[in-house]
C-alpha cells in the first residue's frame, strides 16, 4: 500500500469517526466534518505519527436524558442515609395515575 493510499484510508477513517461521534451526541465542529483531504494532509503532514490523530471529545449534556436530582443534604436523603451517586426509587399514590414511580439521582 502506497503512502498516498494509506493517507486516504486514514482520512476516511478519521472522518467516519468524527461523524459517528457527532451522531452519538459528542461535540464535533462542522468545520471538522467538512475538512477535505487537502486540509487533512496540511494539518497532519505527509510523514505523520498515528499519535497525532488521537483526540478527545466531550459529550453534550442533554437534560432530557438525565434523572431528576436530589441533594445529599435533603432531609429525606439524610434520613435514609443516601450517599452521593446513588439512585433512589420513589413510589407514591396518585389520583390520576394510581401509582406514580420516579427515580432520583443523589448529588
Amino acid at each position: 500500500m502506497s503512502a498516498e493510499d494509506e493517507m486516504a484510508k486514514l482520512f476516511r477513517v478519521w472522518k467516519t469517526l468524527l461523524e459517528m461521534l457527532r451522531d452519538r451526541g459528542f461535540l464535533v465542529l462542522d468545520s471538522e466534518i467538512k475538512t477535505n483531504m487537502r486540509e487533512f494532509m496540511d494539518q497532519y503532514g505527509e510523514n505523520f505519527k498515528r499519535e497525532n490523530l488521537e483526540f478527545a471529545r466531550a459529550k453534550v449534556d442533554d437534560p432530557n436524558d438525565q434523572l431528576p436530582r436530589m441533594q445529599v443534604h435533603d432531609p429525606i436523603a439524610r434520613y435514609l442515609g443516601l450517599r452521593r451517586g446513588q439512585v433512589v426509587k420513589i413510589t407514591r399514590d396518585s389520583e390520576t395515575a394510581g401509582k406514580y414511580v420516579t427515580y432520583r439521582f443523589i448529588v
